[in-house]
């Protein structure tokens, strides 16, 4: 979790922040991601998470899998 500072006043440990939307209507939430350990093979390919880093950009293939119906084997390719 992070630590923030607001106007000189410090706040140990915060999980996120929300800050209301200029027109109304809800919050921005800005989520602490600084323990984040994805990486771009870990999320599909065309998606987006965020860690540690900022924004990490999917490179894992959509597997094919099949089952032979004979023997029960599953092939993932």
């Amino acid at each position: 979790m992070a630590n923030v500072i607001i106007n000189g006043n410090s706040y140990n440990a915060v999980p996120s922040v929300q800050i209301p939307l200029a027109s109304g209507g809800g919050n921005a939430v800005f989520y602490d991601t600084s323990d984040a350990t994805v990486t771009a093979a870990q999320v599909v390919s065309g998606y987006y998470a965020y860690g540690a880093s900022g924004k990490v950009i999917g490179s894992l293939s959509v597997p094919t899998i099949s089952q032979d119906s004979t023997t029960k084997v599953l092939t993932i390719s």
